[in-house]
């Protein structure tokens, strides 16, 4: 949606935009992937499965996840299955945009009793031995780029040789999840995933369930803004 020039919400995150041209145009697309053309696994394929599971049964080619479960595919395929890494497919002449779902980060509470002993925790896990002991494991990208860019992250030999350069190489093309204050990221999702089901079941139109997605999810905006101006 993004290759395409749509967005999900507003600047202000005051309007769900899923019925925009571009998102719509995105949505036939990744609907006529699964319906028409079958590269994508269908409802009832990954009902009591994921597409990791199909991927590591060699019932699916490829599957999009981030640099966090390079960790668990060397855990699990082993030697058994020859797999790699590749950047996020984009159409050339396209906005060339990645988006992260699911984003953490350390955060100390108002009420903590120890803020500063919480303070000396979070330095050592953000700037001391603690990050470097994720940089190590593989389990994700290090947030201090002078660490990213070092031999210990870049060419550490228990990672899979080349992998950790091309997850680098695709962050400046990487935006955060888009997300709105005014309707909670679970809620939108259910919203999202109940809607996409019925489109891909036949239950409805793309464009009708667009339609209706962006209407709910802006009956929740709206809702809940006003709700803050009262406040």
């Amino acid at each position: 949606m993004y290759q395409n020039g749509g967005r999900i919400f507003s600047e202000d995150g005051k309007n769900c935009l899923l019925n925009s041209p571009e998102a719509l145009e995105a949505a036939q697309f990744l609907i006529a992937l699964d319906l028409q053309h079958k590269v994508i696994p269908s409802i009832s394929e990954i009902q009591d499965t994921s597409t990791q599971d199909l991927f590591l049964s060699q019932k699916l080619g490829m599957f999009f996840s981030g640099r966090y479960y390079v960790s668990d595919l060397q855990k699990m395929a082993g030697n058994t299955l020859k797999w790699g890494v590749a950047p996020a497919i984009h159409k050339e002449g396209r906005e060339r945009v990645n988006t992260t779902p699911s984003p953490y980060g350390w955060v100390i509470s108002s009420g903590t009793k120890n803020p500063e002993k919480v303070w000396e925790l979070y330095e050592y896990l953000i700037i001391g031995e603690g990050e470097k002991m994720l940089a190590k494991a593989g389990y994700n990208i290090p947030i201090l780029k002078s660490l990213a860019y070092s031999g210990l992250f870049l060419a550490n030999p228990n990672h899979p040789k080349g992998v950790n350069k091309i997850f680098l190489d695709d962050v400046p093309y990487t935006l955060p999840s888009p997300v709105s204050l005014y309707i909670e990221s679970s809620r939108f999702s259910t919203l999202v995933s109940d809607e996409m089901t019925k489109i891909k079941t036949g239950a409805i139109s793309v464009d009708r369930g667009m339609e209706y997605l962006t209407k709910s999810v802006n009956d929740i905006i709206n809702e809940n803004s006003l709700k803050r101006n009262k406040n």
